[in-house]
């Protein structure tokens, strides 16, 4: 079972401010000052990394705004977002399935981080699903409740409940506490930058 979350667009983005939004949140996860940990943003879509590394998006496609009540893209959007400092990766997919129905979140554009197995890739994703969350106006869904908490919930209440309150030893140290107040599995290898 993947370990994902997912949140409906209500307003425009861009991926820039998306990534901008997750380095700040997983700053603030950690307890660590803003700045030191980078967000890169990379090619995902499989038929084009069959036979090559990712690399970074194109930077018309990272400041293109995406309007969820505009025309439907014409398919959907896969990126990579790593963390090399921690090491950490997660997988966006940002996808329009069904004509949006008001009071259904899983209708209009929907966009779903997807999280490497990974104690530090969780943190990673946490932070980049509350960041989409917040920049489109909506809630973070955590349909499995690996986040201990409502299945929709505002994403600064999340950040806020999960975040680290005493300065952490180490990143690994400040991982941990994050991850403590979560259902999920705490115990997984970390990346190489290599694997990244």
């Amino acid at each position: 079972m993947a370990i994902e979350w997912s949140t409906r667009a209500n307003r425009s983005f861009s991926l820039a401010e998306a990534a901008q939004r997750t380095e700040v949140l997983v700053a603030e996860l950690l307890g660590r000052p803003a700045g030191r940990l980078s967000v890169q943003v990379q090619e995902a879509d499989r038929e084009r990394l069959a036979d090559s590394r990712p690399s970074p998006i194109a930077t018309e496609e990272l400041t293109r705004r995406r309007d969820p009540f505009g025309e439907p893209e014409p398919r959907s959007t896969h990126v990579r977002l790593t963390v090399p400092e921690l090491p950490a990766l997660a997988f966006v997919l940002i996808g329009r399935y069904m004509p949006r129905i008001e009071d259904d979140p899983h209708t209009g554009m929907v966009l779903t981080v997807s999280s490497a197995r990974t104690n530090e890739s969780y943190v990673l994703s946490i932070a980049a699903i509350s960041a989409f969350a917040g920049l489109t106006g909506s809630e973070v869904m955590d349909e499995s409740g690996y986040l201990k908490g409502e299945w929709l919930t505002p994403p600064g209440r999340l950040i806020e409940r999960l975040r680290v309150v005493e300065p952490a030893p180490s990143l690994a140290a400040a991982v941990d506490a994050v991850l403590a107040k979560t259902s999920l599995r705490r115990d997984h290898e970390p990346l190489t930058v290599e694997q990244l």
